[in-house]
């Protein structure tokens, strides 16, 4: 990177004096038993002048998000996405795909970026959201439905701290908890009441705007029908969709209002999927439920689980207690403990990095040398120890960022230039 681009990025950094949107751990002070049962009283809400405290932004690959068919990375402060295009979710004012990460040219520095289905929103330096590509659903908060291939800012009332999309809708949260989301509302997943269950041929109407949940929370994450959230006492909440209980039951088949999942807190981080849920505990403990397809080759297991499920209570995922960060989307699922990168579900594509095309039921070891993951639809990217960013996977859409439409077995290293 040059130096005048290095120069720029720090200070940025010095005026603004934010932190990197990596998932907030703000419930620190509940402790928990061998059950995961609270011991302590629950944390307190967290306080906004904790704002000021976030490191500042790093001058290195810091943020990178797989979605459906194209990724991007934070790298040095300036924002990169390749891959398809077809609705202008590269940013960068066209519709032309690209196998290569390109700049998305803007006056101000990023923090975080996340790849939806065909849309993409990032976070920058004044911790304002911005929002681009497909808005058929309202996804990009502008109050429309007409889609943009340049980023447009979201008109939110607080500094984004924590942001989240998967399919359709998207989530903000600010440092004291406030969480406003806007886009797809057909399964209730914006939790704003309404009509339970919804008969088929009626759709309640998608915000087009932010809107408020009725909750502050600690940890927000959009599923593709649902969404889940950790509340501030360490309580996980789920609405939205659940033919595959997703909310952690049986029926009905939406919940347009939250509900909530088990009776304990401790809860540090949710996770949502395409028909499945899973969460970290602050005891580091990874639990899932929903749909697994266990034993499929096509389907594979995002659930980590050798039963097809679906399961309507969460299970623990494995007996580790060490998971730092998870990732999941449609039929795969990937996590970190420490350093070290797991990977299950579907292969077929290579999007587990394993070097072949095998499934895999439960959990398997990678490699070391990771410290983010996201994963795509049916490809994965990484971001590793020594601030390399690679992909392994499905490339026809050129989502790998290689140079070519080759799929990938093992992660490969991308350029930026």
């Amino acid at each position: 990177m040059t130096s005048r681009r290095l120069l720029s990025l720090t200070l940025v950094a010095m005026v603004h004096l934010v932190g990197c949107l990596d998932r907030q751990a703000v419930l620190t002070s509940t402790t928990t038993d061998d059950l995961g049962d609270p011991t302590d009283d629950p944390p307190a809400p967290p306080d906004s002048s904790d704002a000021d405290t976030l490191p500042p932004p790093r001058s290195d690959a810091y943020a990178l998000s797989a979605g459906t068919a194209h990724s991007c990375s934070v790298v040095e402060g300036a924002l990169y996405c390749w891959g398809s295009n077809s609705s202008g979710e590269l940013g960068l004012g066209d519709a032309a795909s690209r196998n290569s990460p390109a700049r998305v040219e803007v006056d101000w520095t990023w923090l975080d970026v996340k790849a939806g289905d065909n849309h993409t929103c990032g976070v920058n330096a004044a911790r304002e959201v911005y929002c681009w590509g497909a808005n058929d659903r309202g996804q990009l908060g502008q109050g429309d439905r007409q889609s943009r291939s340049r980023p447009a800012r979201v008109p939110l009332p607080f500094e984004t701290i924590q942001l989240s999309t998967l399919f359709g809708h998207v989530c903000a949260r600010a440092q004291s908890g406030e969480t406003h989301c806007w886009g797809d509302n057909f399964e209730g997943q914006l939790a704003q009441g309404g009509q339970t269950p919804m008969p088929d041929n009626k759709r309640v109407a998608d915000a087009l705007s932010p809107i408020a949940l009725p909750d502050e929370h600690s940890d927000i994450s959009t599923g593709q029908g649902h969404t889940c959230g950790v509340r501030l006492n360490g309580s996980l909440w789920c609405w939205g969709r659940n033919t595959d209980a997703e909310l952690a039951s049986s029926s009905p088949a939406q919940v347009r209002t939250p509900v909530r999942i088990g009776d304990r807190i401790g809860w540090r981080s949710a996770h949502g999927g395409q028909a499945h849920s899973c969460a970290i505990r602050q005891d580091s403990t990874l639990w899932c439920w929903g749909q697994n397809s266990g034993g499929s080759t096509q389907d594979g297991s995002p659930l980590g689980l050798s039963e097809s499920g679906p399961f309507e209570n969460p299970t623990q995922i494995t007996d580790s207690s060490d998971w730092t960060d998870f990732a999941t989307n449609t039929f795969h699922s990937c996590g970190l403990r420490g350093d070290e990168l797991w990977c299950w579900g579907r292969n077929i594509e290579g999007q587990l990095g394993l070097d072949d095309i095998e499934f895999r039921q439960e959990p398997t070891r990678v490699g070391t040398g990771f410290k983010q993951v996201s994963a795509g639809r049916f490809h994965t990217c990484v971001l590793t120890t020594d601030d390399e960013v690679q992909c392994t996977g499905k490339n026809d859409a050129n989502q790998l960022g290689t140079g070519d439409d080759d799929r990938r077995r093992s992660f490969t290293t991308l350029r930026f230039e």
